[in-house]
Parts: C-alpha cells; sequence; structure tokens
C-alpha cells in the first residue's frame, strides 16, 4: 500500500470553478442513470466528511483516500466511471435495481441469492477531479444517502476484497496446510484494516488452487504432479475418455515392495466421518 502524499497549496480554491465544473449533474449514464424523484427518501448527509481542503499528487491516492475515508465510515464506494481528468465515485448502491426476468416486481420483492443485484438507487456521489496539473481535489455531488448505512464493513463485496500482499500472504499460508480460521486470524493481525470473513479467505484458496492448475482440470493436474514428483501411477478410462480407474503409490513404497515381495498388507479405510 502506498503512502498518501497531501500535497498543501495556498488559496488553490481561487483556481477551481466549482460551480461550473462539467458533467456534475449526471453521474450515472445508460441503464444506471436514475434521478432525484423523491428527496424526502434520504438519509443522513454526510458531506462533511468529504468537505476537505486537502489536495494530492495523483488521482490514485485521492481516490484511495475518499474510499478509505468511506470505509471506516461504513460507506463502500465504487469507481462509476472516470476519464483522464475525472474520476466520478458513488455508492455501491448507485443505479436502478434489477427486475428479475419474466417478473414485473423488482427483484428484492422475490427470494433471491445473496449474489444478485442491491441496488436501489442510491444518489450519493463524489466527483475526484485535475484541479491544476498535478493537483487532484474532490468535491460532493450529492451528500446523502437512500438507505441506512451498514451497520458494519466486514464480509463487504468491496471493502472486503483481499489487496495483493494479502492474497499472496493467504496463498503462502495455505501452502503450510494452515487451517482458514487461523489464516483469518493471522491476516488480521498483520493487517489491521482487513475486513475479510472466512468466506473470503476460502474463495481466495480456491482461486489460488484453479491459478496453479494453469487451465487443467482436476485429474489432469493430479497426474501431472505425479509425474513431477515421480510417484509411480496407472490410470484407465472409459471410451469416452473419462477416468475409470487410477492407482499411485509413493517411490519409497514400490522400493519396499521391491524389498520385501511376500507379504502386502492392504489397509482399506471407508467413510471415516461416517
Amino acid at each position: 500500500m502506498f503512502d498518501i502524499h497531501v500535497l498543501q497549496v495556498d488559496n488553490i480554491h481561487e483556481y477551481i470553478d466549482y460551480e461550473n465544473l462539467e458533467d456534475d449533474s449526471v453521474l450515472h449514464s445508460g441503464d444506471d442513470e436514475v434521478e432525484d424523484e423523491n428527496d424526502d427518501d434520504t438519509y443522513l448527509d454526510l458531506s462533511y466528511l468529504f468537505a476537505v481542503t486537502i489536495h494530492w499528487k495523483s488521482k490514485l491516492e485521492g481516490v484511495e483516500w475518499t474510499k478509505n475515508t468511506g470505509k471506516v465510515n461504513n460507506m463502500a464506494l465504487v469507481i462509476a466511471r472516470s476519464d483522464a481528468k475525472s474520476v466520478w465515485l458513488s455508492c455501491e448502491l448507485h443505479g436502478k435495481p434489477r427486475v428479475t426476468k419474466g417478473k414485473d416486481r423488482p427483484l428484492k420483492e422475490v427470494k433471491r441469492r445473496d449474489n444478485a443485484s442491491r441496488k436501489c438507487g442510491c444518489l450519493f456521489s463524489i466527483k475526484c477531479f485535475e484541479a491544476v496539473p498535478n493537483v487532484w481535489a474532490i468535491k460532493v455531488i450529492h451528500g446523502s444517502h437512500s438507505h441506512p448505512l451498514a451497520m458494519y464493513m466486514e464480509g463487504n463485496r468491496h471493502c472486503a476484497r483481499l489487496t495483493p500482499a494479502e492474497y499472496n500472504r493467504v496463498k503462502e499460508l495455505a501452502e503450510s496446510h494452515m487451517k482458514p480460521a487461523q489464516i483469518m486470524e493471522q491476516l488480521k493481525k498483520e493487517y489491521p484494516g482487513n475486513l475479510s470473513i472466512l468466506k473470503t479467505i476460502h474463495n481466495a484458496k480456491q482461486k489460488a488452487k484453479k491459478e496453479g492448475r494453469k487451465g487443467r482440470t482436476v485429474v489432469q493436474h493430479f497426474l501431472h504432479k505425479a509425474h513431477e514428483h515421480k510417484y509411480f501411477h496407472r490410470h484407465r478410462t472409459f471410451d469416452d475418455g473419462v477416468a475409470s480407474e487410477l492407482f499411485f503409490a509413493h517411490p519409497e513404497s514400490i522400493n519396499l515392495l521391491r524389498s520385501f515381495p511376500y507379504v502386502l498388507i492392504m489397509d482399506a479405510t471407508y467413510n471415516t466421518n461416517g
């Protein structure tokens, strides 16, 4: 994570025409464009949290500061759109809610899975823009949410995402055969601002396994590893290519078999958790 460099500029507001900034009236485009039809359906105005006079040297630093400020105040802010000179950040619930296929009622009114749309048309938005060359500032376009704020941010689909450094650390701990609960505990010790939950760790482990297979199926990856570590292995397949039988043995086991070929002990364990 980089350090946030704050650039202090004397009387910078003399150079910024806040009243005539372009494209402030429309944050969303296409199907996500919404209008503020119900001014009464708003909650606490949080504009004051972002009414700052600090400025940044780069767009990335300004966006990162804005996201972090939202995170510590139970708001998940995402980039709605951007160009070379500006970035528009909005609440994660901006845009119109989806409508179920073949239904006329919003998705929130029917039973749905957790990965379904949670948009509710929230208009909270902030613009990060280049005020003068190499000087970035922010302006609140709409400071109120149209929904209650989250009670906590742990497990939020945006705020709980692992950074590249955290993801690499999870891979290292998983390779050492540490349990997911222990990985999460260690991760929170090393990264105090981490908001991941146990499901985040499980997903990261599955992603790491998939990356490790490099496009191979599970059986193909097993045979690849068996060959790489010089395991004795044989397999048979059906006519359609599906594996039907598989045998593998550790090289040391083969050496023991060759030294003591007269007695074989086969210990087959089945349904140990039954």
